[in-house]
């Protein structure tokens, strides 16, 4: 299969992100990928694309294909925090990209957060004339978010790509643990169980307790480091990369569940250690709820080290980037005509 990513370029070397980043660039395993953007060979800088200039998709075929054609063109729409805090698109190129409907093969349109998806004026201008043959989504696998339900409405097909890890950044590093319980990355209103669980252990002295931010490898051995990784999947309760990243080092996860568990192979209490906690049913979230699984676990370490291992197995079996992208060109291949 032959795919043409239009994309900027990451140094996965220097990127933060590490788990999102880095999932387009395992597709080389599995298909024929040239990715075209700023940051890629032959690609245009991004001074220019900020001055004004666009890239016209139907000749950047031909350049890089000539008499020959790819059977799939894909397009990145930005992250929510890309979008919120820095007004960038982040990897996507969507503003600029000119004629992209014009191209004859299969169209896919790679959104990142759903939720911006369906509040962007000029991205759901673009879907309601169907510009697109394919949109491929992070979260929510059984279409219960009304964000889902946005995004069906513009009839055109959706699939489901969950994130996934680089299991040369995230795994059992076999550290000494240093720390009782971490809990990092952002803090605030979208993530109502990840802020309050760090409101009560920030305050103590006897937990042992992590949060500053820090990224890629050294984010890896801290999590490595940890017994545990306490965290939440935001406002609505979606598997969020942190789940598999701290999974994938061999740590206890104690998290709420996702609503994806199921399609996930994320069994509770099996694979993680569940705080009883759904944003749309506890309006207030009980210290208790977290604190007395926090603790037992302090107390009970052989039998966390049971839990984690099975998670680890599973992310490592299940959830790598090898996988999910392997998995991802076979969903392409279901809509290609």
């Amino acid at each position: 299969m032959k795919i043409l990513w239009f994309k900027r370029h990451v140094d996965l070397s220097k990127h933060g992100h590490a788990s999102t980043r880095g999932m387009p660039y395992a597709l080389k395993k599995f298909a024929d990928v040239k990715f075209y953007g700023p940051g890629f060979p032959g690609g245009p800088s991004t001074k220019s694309l900020r001055a004004g200039a666009k890239i016209d998709v139907p000749k950047v075929i031909k350049k890089l294909y000539g008499n020959d054609y790819p059977d799939v063109v894909i397009q990145n729409l930005p992250s929510f925090h890309i979008w919120k805090f820095w007004k960038t698109y982040g990897v996507g190129l969507f503003p600029v990209l000119k004629n992209f409907h014009l191209a004859k093969c299969l169209r896919v349109m790679w959104s990142g957060d759903i939720w911006l998806t369906v509040r962007m004026p000029n991205v759901v201008r673009f879907l309601k004339t169907r510009r697109v043959d394919l949109i491929i989504k992070f979260v929510d696998a059984y279409d219960q978010l009304v964000y889902s339900k946005k995004l069906a409405g513009f009839g055109i097909p959706v699939e489901w790509c969950p994130p996934s890890i680089d299991p040369h950044i995230f795994y059992d590093r076999k550290l000494t643990k240093k720390y009782d319980v971490i809990n990092i990355g952002y803090k605030g209103g979208i993530y109502p169980l990840r802020t309050r669980i760090h409101q009560v252990l920030s305050r103590q002295k006897k937990i042992k307790y992590f949060s500053n931010p820090v990224w890629r490898h050294d984010y890896a051995k801290v999590i490595n480091q940890s017994r545990m990784f306490a965290t939440g999947t935001s406002k609505r309760r979606c598997v969020v990369n942190k789940m598999f990243e701290a999974m994938a080092c061999n740590t206890l996860l104690v998290c709420n569940i996702p609503r994806e568990a199921t399609a996930l192979g994320l069994k509770p209490h099996h694979h993680f250690s569940v705080i009883d906690y759904k944003p749309e049913r506890n309006r207030k979230i009980e210290t208790k709820a977290f604190m007395d699984r926090i603790n037992y676990w302090l107390k009970h370490p052989g039998e966390a080290a049971k839990i984690a291992k099975r998670g680890h197995d599973l992310v490592h079996a299940k959830h790598t980037h090898d996988v999910r992208m392997k998995d991802f060109v076979k969903k392409l291949s279901k809509h290609l005509k």
